[in-house]
């Protein structure tokens, strides 16, 4: 694998490393924050829902939960208790 590789850098067929300018390395940074939040905010969402569903039995479709804007968590534990 390693005699492959270096053939293919002696050829220059393979780069190797791509080189950002300067200007456009924020933006790489950027991009890739973002999608690291994304992944995180996907964790978390998928999370919940497992807990709510686990533990109080009730369904919340993903993209109800996403657009939830007040605490209705709360209400759901709250029937819980005995």
């Amino acid at each position: 694998m390693l005699f492959w590789l270096a053939q293919l850098l002696r050829l220059e067929i393979f780069a190797g490393r791509v080189h950002l300018p300067e200007e456009e390395r924020p933006i790489r940074d950027l991009l890739r924050k973002r999608g690291h939040l994304v992944k995180l905010r996907t964790s978390l969402i998928l999370s919940l829902q497992n807990i709510i569903s686990r533990n109080c039995g009730v369904q919340f479709p993903v993209n109800e939960m996403k657009c939830l804007k007040e605490d209705r968590v709360s209400p759901l534990l709250e029937e819980m208790k005995i």
